[in-house]
């Protein structure tokens, strides 16, 4: 072939390769959940995505904590190493923790992209108590917001005069801004109750 090159001159066309790896085949079969529909199919692919599947252990999640801040979270189902290790149930199911203390657990709704289509699953992940922080990082931030713009729109009433006595203006006899800070951390955390164990 080169000498072919050296003789006739210019490049030799690269001929791109058409064939599918096993791997690339179970990538786009893949279902989080499968449907009854997803089993339908008889193809190669799908029978090896489907055995794939079954090799995997449902009841409880792996969870990707890494962009917690961005309302981002990567879930995958355990597998039969992880299950014989405890990983997910015995110990926090967050990426790289092996923490067994106090572990809680929750039900997550789970809302992804899967072949074009957007679904939601509840999925079970038992965690420790640093990563039930982030796991409930955007839920705590968005109730802090609504106290904070709650609060704001009082104090402008206030200011116009349309006021009437607030319980949360008056915290143990005292009208400082401390006494305020009190209600707000009170309220928060009766709002955070049912989230955190």
């Amino acid at each position: 072939m080169l000498d072919w090159q050296k003789y006739y001159g210019g490049k030799l066309q690269q001929v791109e390769q058409t064939a599918k790896s096993d791997h690339d085949s179970l990538r786009e079969q893949y279902r989080f959940i499968r449907s009854a529909e997803d089993d339908a199919d008889e193809s190669w692919e799908a029978r090896l995505a489907k055995r794939y599947y079954a090799k995997l252990f449902r009841e409880y999640a792996v969870v990707d904590l890494s962009r917690h801040k961005e309302g981002r979270l990567g879930m995958r189902w355990r597998t039969e190493a992880e299950v014989t290790a405890g990983t997910g149930q015995f110990s926090c199911g967050a990426r790289k923790c092996g923490e067994r203390r106090g572990l809680a657990s929750f039900e997550v709704p789970f809302s992804y992209a899967e072949a074009g289509v957007d679904k939601q699953a509840l999925v079970q992940v038992r965690l420790c108590p640093e990563h039930a922080q982030q796991l409930t990082y955007q839920k705590r931030q968005q109730l802090l917001r609504a106290q904070e713009a709650a609060a704001k729109k009082g104090s402008q009433k206030r200011r116009r005069g349309d006021s009437q006595p607030a319980a949360e203006q008056v915290q143990g006899g005292t009208d400082s801004q401390d006494g305020t800070h009190a209600a707000k951390a009170g309220r928060l955390d009766a709002a955070l109750e049912g989230l955190l164990p």
